[in-house]
């Protein structure tokens, strides 16, 4: 079994400060090596650059997992609004990657009958993800109706005791539930 990565051991705030360093692409190894040990980070040139190749390697899959995951919701149309949606395309993401990743490993390349039973599985998903959007916005609107409508009958003891009449309190109604009034 190969050594432990000496990287992997570093505590996990030193090894995001290294991840965003070669995110960012502007440092040579040396000047990250340097800024390691500033840190007090015990790290050997080498060692970090085998990290920023398995960075690298990981980095490039994820981009082409993305790349695929935007060409199927092209192919889809419409994208799916909303947090859920935003989740499904990063399941998506993460499916594609996953199953690239494999088929990698295995030599082989994703097939056109795979990439449909992707394809498909993500168009019911996203329709799913509309249906569940839309009950959501519907449950929303009448909480908020019958929040009003409690509003507008509290209100109403109060306009009561105040001694309004009654068109007064029907425009103040009026305004509280976001209604026309009926000029008469």
């Amino acid at each position: 079994m190969p050594p432990r990565s000496k990287i992997k051991a570093l505590p996990s705030p030193i090894r995001k400060e290294l991840d965003r360093l070669l995110a960012g692409g502007a440092h040579t190894l040396d000047q990250i090596v340097a800024h390691l040990q500033k840190l007090g980070a015990p790290v050997s040139r080498s060692a970090v650059g085998r990290y920023s190749q398995e960075f690298e390697e990981v980095a490039a899959h994820i981009r082409e997992s993305r790349e695929i995951a935007s060409a199927f919701a092209r192919e889809l149309g419409e994208v799916p609004e909303g947090d859920m949606g935003r989740v499904l395309i990063e399941i998506v993401h993460r499916l594609v990657f996953k199953a690239g990743v494999a088929k990698l490993r295995d030599g082989d390349a994703i097939d056109a009958v795979d990439a449909a039973r992707l394809a498909k599985a993500i168009k019911d998903l996203a329709a799913g993800s509309r249906i569940g959007l839309d009950t959501e916005i519907k449950i929303r609107e009448q909480a908020k109706k019958e929040a009003l409508e409690k509003a507008a009958a509290a209100a109403q003891g109060a306009a009561d005791q105040a001694g309004l009449t009654p068109e007064q309190w029907g425009l103040i109604r009026a305004h509280i539930l976001g209604v026309e009034v009926d000029p008469a």
